[in-house]
């Protein structure tokens, strides 16, 4: 984790991918890492305004590569 540059989460659009915030996700903030995952209200109630969470739209494959895209360039 404390090697990648940015860590991924969830993209999912199902119900569960709505309230579930994914291990991954807390072992990478944990480290002070930078993560992006889906906008959900799971990841609201527990990460708003956290610096390094970012968000994309749930289920939006051009959403998820231009977030990728742009956090890559800001990241290196």
């Amino acid at each position: 984790i404390r090697s990648a540059h940015l860590n991924l989460g969830i993209f999912g659009t199902s119900g569960k991918a709505q309230r579930v915030i994914p291990h991954k996700v807390y072992d990478a903030m944990a480290c002070g890492m930078h993560v992006l995952t889906a906008d959900t209200p799971a990841i609201h109630e527990q990460f708003e305004g956290h610096e390094r969470m970012h968000l994309c739209k749930a289920g939006d494959p051009a959403a998820l590569a231009d977030a990728i895209a742009k956090l890559s360039q800001k990241l290196s």
